[in-house]
């Protein structure tokens, strides 16, 4: 279960995309997980983040470190219904 705490814009030589983070509760971690910024579905994930309700996500997870900061990075992940 992952609680929503922040997006992020991020910008790379060659795309722009949004970083969602969240908390995993179960192992009081981050996570986080890219958007492509053209993504037709961007307004409805938006709504869905921005009601900071918890949410169950699958997928690949992979442990990262940004800076020091270890967190995991979801990949082909799928929003489960509650």
């Amino acid at each position: 279960t992952l609680v929503p705490i922040k997006r992020l814009m991020r910008t790379s030589k060659r795309s722009k995309y949004y970083e969602y983070w969240f908390k995993d509760t179960e192992l009081n971690s981050g996570v986080v997980f890219r958007l492509e910024e053209k993504n037709q579905l961007q307004n409805l994930w938006d709504n869905i983040f921005n009601k900071k309700e918890p949410l169950k996500i699958e997928g690949y997870y992979t442990r990262r470190e940004r800076d020091g900061f270890e967190h995991f990075a979801v990949t082909n992940w799928n929003l489960v219904e509650a």
